[in-house]
């Protein structure tokens, strides 16, 4: 977790993100710019990891070709471990937010 200005925390999950960006955006505008500006540096570095589907999967795949000498991996290759990576970062989506709007409070009262 990081701490912003006011002492709160900002949170990990999608959901809760989502809640304490709506919080932010009713209470500063200062502090809201500060928080976009984070959680884009966040997304960014996420980008670039080796993930397949993400651009980090597009620059190892790269890697892997200039360690080749040049030499391109087979296209049925490449899409395989492409599609791989796009099932996995949409399971994993699905899964987190999933999980987050079950710990939700109101939710919680309901079950």
């Amino acid at each position: 977790m990081v701490q912003s200005n006011r002492g709160s925390t900002i949170p990990k999950c999608p959901v809760a993100i989502i809640a304490f960006g709506a919080e932010v955006a009713r209470s500063n505008v200062d502090e809201l710019f500060q928080f976009a500006a984070a959680l884009n540096l966040n997304l960014a570095i996420i980008n670039l990891l080796p993930l397949p589907a993400l651009d980090g999967g597009t620059l190892a795949l790269i890697l892997v070709e200039a360690a080749r000498g040049g030499k391109k991996l087979p296209l049925e290759i490449e899409q395989g471990i492409m599609s791989s990576g796009i099932v996995f970062v949409i399971s994993l989506g699905l899964f987190l937010i999933i999980r987050d709007t079950l710990n939700l409070d109101f939710v919680k009262d309901l079950m």
